[in-house]
């Protein structure tokens, strides 16, 4: 690998980690279509998923007091059992038409909250069961185990908060899981171990600064911006594949 495409890859990282810092989620979101185009879908969700784990540490470190694993678990043992399936098909499926599927979520999910449509409040176990079985396949695919749990909290009536705090209980537990499927199936290599030890120090330092800057910024105008960028990735990806 270049330096070129080395520098790119970090400053890709430096990026999607310090929207994670802000928002509390939103980091594969935006760094896997631009790793994508990088490096190819299957190193690049092997990527962020170790960045993903990471993070979400930190994030848990900063907000541990608001968890409440009991909130989630039945949401995290579902997506455990769809991470073997999106893995499955990350390893398996030709690449193009698994990208144009991610330009389809992108736009979609980029959509949805820039519109935010208000969801009819949904609860009990087999809506729980359903999106965390989503979350996991997209998790183990894409390393967006994320897209799904949005509406999901969207009809559960959850506040913000809950996504800060309490959600990271769940992402990383599933970003484990993800992280020991992609070890099983041959897709971390000690090549994306590299980058990610790389990475560290940049990823440390866009932490500190997404997490100064969240206390201090007007989050409504970032996440617009966010959301605009999500939607142009996910065209830009599904004009490239079609």
């Amino acid at each position: 690998m270049n330096l070129d495409i080395l520098l790119l890859i970090l400053a890709i990282l430096f990026l999607a980690t310090f929207i994670k810092s802000v928002l509390g989620f939103g980091e594969s979101l935006l760094a896997i279509p631009l790793l994508t185009m990088v490096v190819g879908i299957q190193l690049a969700a092997t990527l962020v998923s170790l960045i993903v784990a990471g993070v979400t540490v930190l994030m848990i470190l900063r907000n541990w007091r608001t968890i409440d694993i009991r909130a989630t678990w039945q949401l995290t043992l579902s997506a455990i059992i769809g991470v073997p399936i999106g893995v499955w098909i990350l390893k398996v499926i030709p690449e193009r038409p698994i990208t144009l599927v991610l330009g389809i979520i992108l736009m979609l999910v980029g959509l949805y909250y820039l519109f935010r449509p208000q969801f009819q409040a949904i609860q009990g176990t087999p809506i729980t069961i359903i999106f965390g079985l989503m979350s996991g396949i997209l998790g183990g695919a894409y390393n967006m185990a994320g897209a799904p749990i949005i509406v999901y909290g969207a009809m559960q009536r959850w506040q913000s908060e809950d996504f800060r705090g309490t959600l990271q209980s769940y992402f990383i537990v599933v970003s484990l899981v993800i992280l020991l499927n992609y070890a099983i199936s041959g897709l971390l290599t000690s090549q994306v171990i590299q980058i990610a030890i790389i990475s560290l120090p940049i990823m440390l330092l866009s932490f500190a600064l997404g997490t100064y800057l969240a206390e201090h910024l007007p989050r409504q105008v970032f996440e617009k911006m966010l959301y605009v960028m999500l939607i142009l990735l996910g065209l830009n990806l599904i004009i490239q594949n079609l």
